[in-house]
């Protein structure tokens, strides 16, 4: 029966899973944080408990959300079951807002030794757990949300949840040369704030880089940084900016992301940008350039260094006071890197298949860095800005010279014979790289 209906909560997410467990639910709770406000709830699942009963015949529910603090803003979305014979599949779950639907559902059952005693009656135990999308409603700021089933006669809420507020770390200028280096990473968000009473509408926009050149995406739009702390609508209504300005920066650090509601986002690297950037550098590393400009274009385009899957990206980092590395990059795998750049044009071997007097120049420079490192690792690592349980690994990686330039028996023998914490890349590796790149984002 509907009026039998509980709502449990709500989860980030459900893993519908074959090998006897049919459904996997996570992160669920009865709170809700957010790193910032406004906040679209689309994405969020409400986990709610059907009685049994409800799976033996057709059924249809609607679902809504309010903000108690905000009554008259609300959504709602319609929910049904539908029963199917043996031929067709055992059931479906569909909705008529967002599109969900299960082909053989089978729910997962809590069963009487699941239970906290033995006490427990066959109505506790005869229900059935499922995610239902939430409806999309946009909440403000940090607020109860109350959770209702309605019908023709009832709005009765059936639980709430409590949407929260947790202001995210700033974003520093390494971090944010990191998430350049993602082929998906977003450029830009805007957000549009109105009142639909009044119809007033604010348009905002934030960056990744500030120093971004480029024109607004609307003559009506303002930086959200310049924006005031609360914006008034036509009819007096207030609505508070400083949870976007205090946390919207959280966005472009997630994966890849869709247009919701008022968010629309534009990505940093749109169709040709990575194969113009690629002859950019080809060209580049081709011109015997000096290290100085190379290290340059390495800086600017980050995304040369996506192989490495980089959390934060240091240039012309300090070891100690006695030695400067051209960059540092810290990987999702806490790995450090401490890069040495020599020029593009750099001979790698000799005649005889050994290493060049230019190449072993750059080895015994890292080779310097790791005996200071080895002494003063924590001291270094606090230099650099990072904790000690931020790098499980500290690694070193040789850029110099360039492979077709070199014979092949004396790249082997260079491969053989590194030091098993120094890699040892050309100038055109690095351009292979980015070209994997390339044709992995043309395929998505």
């Amino acid at each position: 029966m509907k009026s039998d209906l509980l709502f449990l909560g709500v989860c980030q997410g459900a893993v519908s899973r074959r090998e006897g467990i049919q459904w996997d639910y996570f992160g669920v709770s009865k709170a809700l944080v957010c790193p910032f406000f406004p906040q679209p709830l689309q994405g969020t699942m409400l986990l709610l408990a059907f009685p049994n009963s409800a799976f033996q015949a057709e059924a249809s529910y609607r679902f809504s959300l309010r903000a108690l603090e905000d009554p008259e803003h609300s959504a709602s979305i319609d929910f049904s079951w539908t029963h199917l014979s043996k031929s067709q599949g055992e059931g479906a779950i569909k909705n008529t807002g967002p599109r969900l639907t299960r082909e053989g559902f089978e729910a997962k059952v809590l069963e009487p030794h699941q239970a906290v005693d033995h006490q427990t009656s066959e109505r506790e135990a005869a229900y059935s757990l499922f995610p239902v999308p939430s409806p999309p409603l946009l909440v403000r700021k940090p607020c109860t949300v109350e959770v209702c089933l309605e019908d023709e006669q009832h709005n009765r809420p059936i639980g709430s949840f409590y949407c929260a507020f947790a202001k995210p770390a700033p974003m520093s200028e390494s971090e944010r040369l990191a998430l350049k280096s993602r082929p998906t990473a977003v450029r830009a968000i805007h957000v549009e704030v109105g009142c639909k009473k009044c119809g007033s509408r604010l348009s905002l926009e934030t960056r990744l880089d500030p120093s971004d050149p480029r024109e607004l995406a609307s003559p009506q739009s303002i930086l959200l940084a310049t924006a005031p702390d609360t914006w008034s609508c036509a009819c007096g209504h207030d609505y508070p900016l400083t949870y976007m300005k205090d946390g919207l920066h959280e966005l472009f650090r997630r994966g890849p992301l869709a247009d919701a509601g008022p968010m629309k986002f534009a990505r940093l690297y749109e169709r040709g940008a990575v194969s113009a950037i690629l002859a950019e550098y080809t060209d580049l590393i081709n011109s015997e350039p000096q290290e100085e400009e190379v290290q340059k274009f390495l800086e600017t385009n980050s995304i040369m260094w996506h192989f490495l899957a980089p959390r934060r990206i240091l240039p012309k980092p300090a070891i100690l006071t006695r030695y400067r590395a051209d960059f540092a990059i810290l990987t999702e795998r806490r790995t450090l890197f401490l890069v040495e750049i020599e020029k593009p044009h750099t001979k790698l071997t000799k005649k005889d298949g050994g290493v060049s007097a230019q190449l072993q120049a750059g080895l015994n420079q890292i080779r310097d860095w790791r005996v200071i490192i080895q002494d003063n690792r924590n001291a270094v690592l606090s230099e650099l800005g990072f904790d000690q349980g931020d790098v499980d690994d500290i690694r070193y990686i040789l850029v110099a010279g360039l492979a077709w330039r070199t014979h092949r028996d004396g790249m082997m023998k260079l491969r053989r014979d590194r030091p098993h914490d120094i890699s040892i890349y050309t100038f055109d590796e690095l351009a292979s790289f980015l070209d994997s790149t390339r044709c992995q984002m043309e395929r998505l």
